[in-house]
């Protein structure tokens, strides 16, 4: 009678411990599911403040490509206008020394200017030379500034991207393990 009270109590003795196992098993499972839907909290707030920033670089984007548009029709523009005014100097200069013969242009104004006025007239022609070329150079100069802020803005936007694929794929993979596919079972016909 001994020996089959022993037997159930080490077999009673063996489920308890094998109940608390499988309790202890459960209670782990239930504290890596919450770890793992907080870690998949954070890494959603984390992709829509990924978002977010792509969204404002795009932004950023537009605007720094709007205005380097703006910029290259201003340099254009400019250019234009400092051609024009070499043509008009170069003019001068020819009638000038031509005495006047190969004057087209406003000739009857530029004749009767004396040799002092077409000096001052001269000077003042390249003066607005001078100061559109500076003008020019600086126009040229900002809008390498805001060609390297654009890239810039680019590189973030590309980077931003990057993470956000990166983030998209891990929890992609977490969704995976978290639901698999059910394997389907039986021949085809």
């Amino acid at each position: 009678m001994d020996s089959v009270d022993s037997d159930s109590e080490v077999k009673a003795e063996e489920s308890f411990e094998s109940a608390e196992w499988i309790a202890a098993e459960i209670e782990k499972e239930k504290r890596m599911t919450l770890i793992l839907e907080q870690t998949m909290v954070n890494m959603n707030g984390t992709t829509k403040d990924l978002q977010r920033q792509l969204d404002d670089l795009e932004r950023n984007d537009r605007e720094w490509k709007e205005r380097y548009e703006f910029q290259v029709e201003k340099n254009r523009e400019l250019k234009e206008r400092i051609d024009a005014l070499k043509t008009s100097l170069r003019n001068m200069r020819a009638r000038k020394s031509t005495n006047r013969h190969a004057i087209n242009v406003n000739s009857n104004e530029l004749n009767s200017l004396s040799q002092a006025d077409l000096n001052i007239l001269i000077r003042k022609l390249e003066k607005e030379k001078v100061a559109v070329e500076r003008q020019v150079r600086d126009i040229e100069w900002r809008l390498d500034q805001e060609s390297k802020a654009y890239c810039k803005a680019l590189d973030s936007k590309k980077k931003c991207m990057t993470e956000m694929n990166q983030m998209s794929q891990i929890m992609k993979s977490y969704q995976k393990k978290r639901h698999p596919k059910p394997a389907r079972h039986g021949a085809a016909f």
